[in-house]
């Protein structure tokens, strides 16, 4: 099967549910007479047209309906829908986007229901204290994933959302289609796959180098800490350390997700509230500094 069920209790999330039984029972393929626990069998098969929606973010705009038809693999809507669940919702370090289904009449899926949703990066960061809570926010939620033996497998931009409306940041992991459940004595081992970090460097090796996932993870979320802030402001530079530690070419090297918090907490204790609301300065780029060099 493409999904295991070890760490996770997905019987939450199959067809018992009354939201979605109607819905899956439109399937032409799903077995009428199939339901709850005894649909997991199921659910990694291919060629079943199981209704599967994920949510998506509008890309004109940056801000996401709440109600959005995306086909992803059947695992990743069970997984989605498993992480919007107790006790998975009750784990303060939970942020990954929660979602819910609902039957649509005039579907055959269902439809996808979350909050108000827009681009990490189509907010305006002006403070240090404010990219310093997006960086807790992604740490944690990235160890609550590993923690429980979840591996994302494509943490960059486009997988990481901000609620439109919410009066305070809260930022949110969005699943991407080859996120998986491990076992807990499973050795996890993946072939390279696209996703929107090419620099990953184990990907290199060619399309038949398996790789270990957790590692992967935490070099895609270090590279997005390094690429859309650390190279762009200058007053991140506590974080520098962390990050190039988390960005190592040998896989083995980089910090599990656990001490990437602990660092992170050890980084930012000595940073003083009057640091914390200065704004952030952008770097000059080397144009900018050839010509005052020149100029003075």
């Amino acid at each position: 099967m493409l999904f295991r069920t070890s760490s996770l209790d997905i019987r939450m999330a199959t067809p018992d549910d009354p939201l979605d039984d109607a819905s899956w029972s439109t399937c032409e393929k799903w077995p009428r007479d199939v339901c709850g626990s005894d649909a997991l069998s199921l659910l990694g098969d291919a060629s079943m047209e199981v209704p599967v929606a994920c949510t998506c973010i509008d890309r004109r705009d940056g801000i996401g309906s709440g109600e959005t038809l995306l086909h992803l693999y059947p695992p990743v809507r069970v997984l989605a829908r498993c992480l919007s669940l107790p006790p998975y919702s009750d784990d303060p370090w939970n942020h990954c986007c929660p979602t819910d289904f609902i039957h649509c009449p005039t579907h055959n899926v269902p439809r996808a229901v979350t909050p108000p949703l827009r681009r990490y990066d189509n907010f305006t960061f002006r403070r240090v204290g404010e990219a310093v809570d997006l960086f807790r926010q992604l740490f944690e939620g990235l160890e609550f994933l590993h923690r429980n033996y979840i591996t994302h497998r494509d943490c960059t931009a486009r997988h990481i959302a901000m609620h439109a409306e919410c009066p305070w940041p809260q930022y949110y992991f969005t699943l991407s289609p080859a996120s998986r459940v491990y076992e807990p004595y499973e050795e996890p081992l993946v072939f390279p796959r696209v996703c929107g970090d090419p620099t990953v460097p184990e990907f290199q090796a060619g399309p038949l180098s398996p790789h270990n996932p957790f590692q992967t993870d935490v070099y895609c979320l270090g590279n997005l800490v390094r690429r859309d802030f650390l190279e762009v402001f200058s007053n991140l530079d506590f974080m520098s350390d962390l990050v190039s530690e988390m960005v190592q070419a040998d896989p083995s090297r980089r910090p599990p997700m656990d001490e990437v918090i602990d660092e992170f907490e050890a980084a930012v204790a000595g940073l003083s509230v009057k640091m914390l609301r200065r704004p952030l300065r952008r770097r000059r780029s080397r144009l900018v500094d050839f010509i005052l060099r020149a100029r003075f």
